[in-house]
This record gives C-alpha cells, sequence and structure tokens, in this order.
C-alpha cells in the first residue's frame, strides 16, 4: 500500500506544479523575463522527474488511450533531458564553444547579470537543438531557415507550443494515475493519502526499534 500511496501523492504533486507551470509559461510574460525563465526551468525539473515517475506507473496505462501519450512522451525524453541540463548549467562544452564563438558579445554585456546567464543559456538551448538533427529541428524550419533562432518570434512560439503539448501530456497522465489509484486506496484526497502515508512509515520505524 505504501508504495501506492507514494506513487499517488507523486502524480498528485507533479500534476500541480506543471498545471501552474504552464499557467505562467502562457501568461504573456516577455520570453526573456525572469518569471517565464524560472517557470520554463521548473518545467523541464518537472518533465525529467514525471519522466522517472512514469517508469513506474507503465501497468497502469497498458490498454487506455493514455498509452499513445507515454509513447509519445517517450520519443521526447532526450529532448527534455538536454533542455534541463542546459537550464541547469549543465553545458555541453563544445555547444558552448559554438556560442561563445558565434554571440560573444553575449558573453561582454551586462557581465554577471542575471539577463546576461538568462540570454546566453537560451543561446546554448538554441545551439543545442540545432546540433541534434530530428523532429525538433526540423519544426524550425521557417521561411527557408533550418535553424533555430530562439530570438525570433515565431521561433520562441514553436518552443513554447512544444513545450506545452509536452506538459499537457504529462499533466493528463498524471491525473489519470491519481484518480486510477485513489480509486483502488479509497482514499478521498491527497492530504488524507499524506496522512496514512506518514503513519505507516511511522509504524515501520517503531518496529524496526
Amino acid at each position: 500500500m505504501k508504495d501506492n500511496l507514494s506513487d499517488y501523492l507523486r502524480a498528485v504533486s507533479l500534476k500541480r506544479n506543471m498545471e501552474k507551470e504552464y499557467s505562467e509559461i502562457n501568461s504573456d510574460i516577455f520570453f526573456f523575463d525572469n518569471k517565464f525563465f524560472d517557470n520554463f526551468r521548473l518545467a523541464l525539473i518537472d518533465l525529467v522527474n514525471f519522466r522517472d515517475a512514469k517508469e513506474q506507473w507503465n501497468l497502469l496505462l497498458v490498454d487506455t488511450p493514455l498509452i499513445e501519450k507515454s509513447k509519445s512522451f517517450n520519443k521526447k525524453r532526450k529532448d527534455i533531458e538536454n533542455f534541463r541540463n542546459n537550464f541547469s548549467g549543465h553545458y555541453d562544452a563544445d555547444v558552448l564553444n559554438t556560442v561563445y564563438r558565434k554571440y560573444n558579445e553575449a558573453f561582454l554585456t551586462d557581465s554577471g547579470s542575471e539577463s546576461q546567464y538568462i540570454m546566453i543559456t537560451f543561446r546554448m538551448l538554441q545551439e543545442s537543438i540545432n546540433s541534434r538533427d530530428g523532429e525538433l529541428k526540423s519544426m524550425f524550419f521557417w521561411d527557408g531557415d533550418i535553424e533555430c533562432d530562439l530570438f525570433c518570434p515565431e521561433h520562441q512560439a514553436i518552443l513554447i507550443k512544444y513545450l506545452n503539448e509536452t506538459l499537457l501530456a504529462a499533466i493528463e497522465v498524471c491525473e489519470f494515475v491519481a484518480q486510477k489509484l485513489v480509486e483502488d486506496l479509497q482514499i478521498p484526497d491527497s492530504r488524507t493519502a499524506m496522512a496514512v502515508l506518514i503513519a505507516e512509515m511511522e509504524q515501520a520505524q517503531n518496529e524496526d526499534l
């Protein structure tokens, strides 16, 4: 029961987090604004956490329409991990050298500022996308240009659309998993589930003493 409770609370938590991030990302904030950047980063962290959680939920998704959304997410795993790494400062050395060579002014302007960090991070993300052939890179084929340029409003919109679709699919899976588990557990809400899980953990600790 403890594992099911844990999975239920994880699904509820991820769903709530991603819903908030989706709302903030689509609230007409300037693309390079700190608030947009922070919610974009948090969304990527939660999507990687969703990836890990989903490994435990696959049996719940078999023979449901959501199995296709799960498979679709699997195709995006490498892209999401790559995005998260860039937003966490885990830069690929070759991509970083490319960015420094092509956009040297970004490293010289507002040195050490928050805006400089945001600009460089999006340049890193942009060049990471351009360095990997595949479906994501092909989405940025616009007006005869086959490279992603995240300082182009049209390309910003493509990236946001890609993230939105990924978030919404993940939210739907989390909602299904939470509903399925709460029915099996016969627990009315997440607060009760948390109380039950804590009680079980305390009981287990007492038994070990």
